[in-house]
C-alpha cells in the first residue's frame, strides 16, 4: 500500500511538473529543504567535524572510526521525505579533510525535478561550488593539504606503494580503488556475511590472491583504509606460510606494524555478530611467531 501512495506521489509530481504548475508533494518539499540545508551548511567546513555536523536539523546513523594516524572518519545519514543523503567526512587532527555528500539514482531524479522550479536553488549551488565538486547532485570536498598530509603519514609509517594504478588491469583497478579508499567502510571476515552474501573485500582479496596479483595486495596493506590493509595482510601471510611468495624486509616492517596499531575494525563472526577487533587480535599466530617477528 505504501509503495502504491508513493507511485500516486510521483505520477502528481511528474504531471504537474510538465503542465508547467509549481506542485510538490510534501515528501519532495523535505527532500528540497534538506539538500539546501546541507548546501547552506558547506560554508561551517572550515569548523571541526562536530560543529559541522551539529548544523544539520537530525541526524542519523552517526558513527565514528579511528583510522589512525590522528584522523577520524565520520559517517551518517540525512534522512527526506523520499530520498537519504549519505555525508561521510575524514577530520585530521579535528579538522575536515574531505567530505562526500551521496544520493542514490532514484533520490536524485525525484530531488533534481524539485530543484528546477525552486528560486533559491541557483544561488545557493553557484556559492557551494566555491566549496565543493558537484557530480549530478552528490558533493565532494577535499583540503588538499590536510589530506595530503594524512596520506604522508600513512606512508611514512606503512612504506610506499610501488605501483602505478593507471598500468594495473580493469578488475585489479576497481578493487585497489574500493579497498584503499579511507572512505569506505566494510566488514572484515570470512563467513556467509549478510544475508547470506559474502563480505566485500572477501571475495575481492581472494580473486587477487588467486590471479597471483602480489603487488596489488602489497599496495593494499600499505594503504590508509584499516579494512583493506586486514584483508590484504591476511592473504599475504597465507601465501607466506603456503611458501608461494617471499616477504622482503619492508613488507615485514610493515605488517609488525600494522599488528601493533591499536584501532579496530568491525570483524564478522557469523550469524550477523560482529565485533571490534584489533590486527593482533585477529592474527593472534603470528605475533606468537619469533622466527617472523625478528627477521
Amino acid at each position: 500500500m505504501k509503495v502504491f501512495f508513493t507511485l500516486i506521489s510521483l505520477f502528481i509530481l511528474h504531471t504537474n511538473l510538465h503542465a508547467n504548475k509549481i506542485y510538490f508533494p510534501p515528501w519532495a518539499k523535505k527532500d528540497r529543504a534538506n539538500y539546501r540545508t546541507t548546501l547552506r551548511n558547506l560554508e561551517y567546513l572550515k569548523s571541526s567535524p562536530k560543529s559541522f555536523l551539529d548544523h544539520f536539523p537530525k541526524l542519523h546513523d552517526i558513527a565514528q572510526k579511528d583510522l589512525g594516524f590522528g584522523t577520524t572518519l565520520y559517517t551518517c545519514t540525512f534522512f527526506g521525505g523520499y530520498g537519504i543523503q549519505w555525508i561521510s567526512l575524514i577530520a585530521v587532527k579535528d579538522k575536515i579533510a574531505s567530505l562526500t555528500v551521496t544520493l542514490d539514482d532514484k533520490s536524485s531524479a525525484v530531488l533534481d525535478q524539485t530543484l528546477k522550479r525552486d528560486k533559491e536553488y541557483p544561488m545557493l549551488r553557484i556559492e557551494a561550488k566555491k566549496h565543493v565538486h558537484f557530480q549530478n547532485l552528490n558533493m565532494d570536498y577535499r583540503d588538499s593539504t590536510l589530506y595530503a598530509s594524512f596520506l604522508k603519514c600513512v606512508e611514512d609509517s606503512l612504506g610506499k606503494v610501488e605501483i602505478d594504478i593507471k598500468n594495473l588491469d580493469d578488475s585489479s583497478r576497481e578493487i585497489y580503488l574500493f579497498m584503499t579508499n579511507p572512505m569506505h567502510s566494510f566488514v572484515y571476515g570470512k563467513r556467509c556475511g549478510y544475508a547470506l552474501y559474502p563480505q566485500y573485500g572477501w571475495i575481492q582479496s581472494t580473486w587477487l590472491r588467486k590471479s597471483q596479483k602480489y603487488d596489488v595486495l602489497k599496495a593494499i596493506l600499505r594503504c590508509p583504509n584499516p579494512e583493506g590493509r586486514i584483508y590484504a595482510f591476511d592473504e599475504l601471510w597465507l601465501l607466506y606460510t603456503e611458501k608461494q611468495i617471499g616477504l622482503s624486509k619492508s613488507d615485514k616492517a610493515t605488517m609488525k606494524f600494522i599488528l601493533s596499531m591499536s584501532i579496530t575494525v568491525e570483524s564478522c563472526m557469523g550469524c550477523e555478530s560482529f565485533v571490534d577487533t584489533t590486527a593482533k587480535d585477529l592474527f593472534p599466530q603470528i605475533c606468537l611467531d619469533d622466527n617472523f617477528l625478528k627477521n
